[in-house]
């Protein structure tokens, strides 16, 4: 019976679609490329993709890519719709949309020619923890780690050694741009901070928030950068999602 559904797994790749009696879709994610920081599912329209924290970080990104280091899943392939949209505000161009086994341009898409959504703007940076990857720097936003407070200083140091940043630095190891680092204990002591974040090297990705297993750190979207038409119905969801304001609209202002 059509559609059909698939779904295959591998080291470097998780791909998902459906085949009807003329035509194919499937979207696919590039397992090397993706830091686990959940911008699919926030900005999926019909939260058909669940995402959870990458295991492996920094080198591993592109060198050793686990089996069970699997960071997106979809459990039903008919509830995507295809549209495109993970694709398009993927930070580290990690997925893929396909149609008839043909991979779309990123301009390609429909709701990119449709002005469904705006272009996004920004920079490209290449990563610092992750060799070889480049990032689309399209939202800007800060990043909190919040302060561990213990009244006493023994059981204060026990949290420092056996949880963060002693045994859990998952963090730190998953930033792909180097973004966070350990606070020695001195300084951890006075602050109550166990992780340092430096805002000049965060890009806001968000999967530091991932990956964190206490609920420690808090992104705060503050914008998003965009040039262009786009359909405020479509957008209000995902600026909404994103946690960031509207962005101007020219559409809006021509009417």
């Amino acid at each position: 019976m059509f559609p059909k559904t698939n779904k295959q797994i591998n080291q470097m790749h998780y791909k998902f679609g459906l085949k009807f009696l003329q035509k194919q879709m499937e979207i696919s994610l590039d397992r090397a490329k993706c830091v686990g920081c959940g911008t699919c599912a926030i900005v999926c329209p019909r939260d058909a993709i669940v995402s959870g924290p990458k295991t492996k970080g920094k080198d591993e990104h592109l060198h050793s890519v686990m089996d069970d280091n699997i960071v997106l899943d979809v459990s039903d392939p008919k509830k995507c719709v295809y549209c495109g949209t993970c694709v398009y505000f993927c930070p580290f161009d990690a997925l893929k949309i396909s149609i008839d086994g043909k991979i779309v341009p990123k301009d390609e898409i429909d709701i990119v020619t449709r002005d469904v959504v705006p272009k996004l703007e920004g920079k490209i940076q290449m990563m610092k923890n992750a060799k070889g990857l480049e990032a689309h720097i399209y939202l800007k936003g800060t990043v909190e780690v919040l302060k561990t407070d213990f009244s006493d200083e023994h059981d204060f140091k026990l949290e420092y050694v056996n949880n963060c940043p002693g045994e859990c630095h998952k963090c730190i190891d998953i930033c792909p741009n180097g973004a966070l680092e350990r606070m020695s204990y001195e300084e951890a002591l006075k602050t109550g901070i166990t992780i340092k974040v430096d805002d000049k090297a965060c890009i806001a990705c968000g999967s530091c928030v991932l990956a964190c297993p206490s609920d420690k750190i808090l992104m705060k979207r503050t914008k998003i950068e965009t040039s262009g038409p786009y359909s405020d119905m479509f957008m209000e969801r995902i600026c909404g999602r994103l946690g960031v304001p509207m962005p101007p609209n020219p559409k809006a202002k021509s009417k």
